[in-house]
């Protein structure tokens, strides 16, 4: 009797003991922009070369590599991930006039919201430039992707009148490391 219980202890500690044993890390290794829409619902690429503004956004491919992993698997429910270099800064600027307020050049970070798949949770920029946290859990990969692949800008405000735009993203980790791409051309209307 005394053995069965023995036991039993024996497989319940090292069953719990398991339990919180597990860390991945990641690093951000590059930055491509694509064109997205919220037209159809959940944000989409988009390939047409016009678009509403109500519904334009920037996708940010952000190339995640993991740099580190402890324990024999990973859990997202029981553990999170940490980026060893997370994104410090965020500046969107646009390559011709946006509007009079925001002419070629200027911060346009107060016209966009991040989104992180999630209405709820949107986090607007404010024309801060400190980025938000990046999550991927109201994403569609999670939890099979744990790491945060992609951010979306949505435009907040609508432009006033039709036009051709690129919009430069740059992003700048607490390292000091610059991503910066350009999106193509697209008419916003």
């Amino acid at each position: 009797m005394n053995w069965k219980k023995i036991y039993f202890f024996i497989i319940a500690y090292l069953l719990v003991s398991c339990e919180g044993d597990q860390s991945v890390r990641y690093v951000f290794t590059d930055l491509s922009l694509e064109h997205i829409s919220s037209e159809t619902g959940p944000n989409q690429t988009n390939d047409h070369l016009d678009q509403s503004s109500t519904t334009y956004g920037i996708r940010c491919n952000l190339s995640p590599v993991e740099t580190y992993r402890k324990g024999r698997y990973f859990d997202p429910y029981e553990s999170s991930i940490s980026c060893d270099d997370p994104i410090q800064f965020i500046y969107i600027t646009a390559t011709s006039d946006f509007d009079l307020i925001h002419p070629e050049g200027s911060l346009l970070n107060d016209l966009f919201y991040y989104n992180p798949g999630n209405l709820r949770d949107a986090e607007y920029l404010n024309g801060d430039t400190v980025a938000p946290y990046f999550d991927m859990k109201h994403l569609p990969t999670y939890p099979d992707s744990n790491f945060p692949e992609y951010a979306d800008f949505m435009l907040a405000e609508p432009i006033t009148s039709s036009q051709n735009i690129a919009f430069i993203v740059r992003m700048i980790t607490y390292s000091g490391t610059a991503f910066v791409d350009t999106t193509s051309t697209i008419q916003l209307h």
